[in-house]
């Protein structure tokens, strides 16, 4: 919103506060599971990431004089 000598700004950023990553790699896991003699193995994956920011609301208002 602007008039002649003022602005005011508004933004928003994960407006509905979703957790969300913003990086995610996945890597292979293998491990053992200690069943009777030899054990057994089993495939899995670990997965590695950072969560984005929560919900971010900023404003600005700027007059000219």
């Amino acid at each position: 919103v602007a008039g002649e000598r003022w602005e005011l700004t508004v933004n928003a950023k994960n407006l509905f506060d979703e957790d969300h990553h913003v990086d995610l790699q996945s890597f292979p896991n293998v491990y053992v599971l200690d069943i009777g003699p030899g054990g057994a193995s089993e495939d899995g994956n670990i997965n590695i990431g950072t969560l984005g920011q929560p919900r971010l609301i900023t404003g600005s208002l700027t007059y000219r004089f």
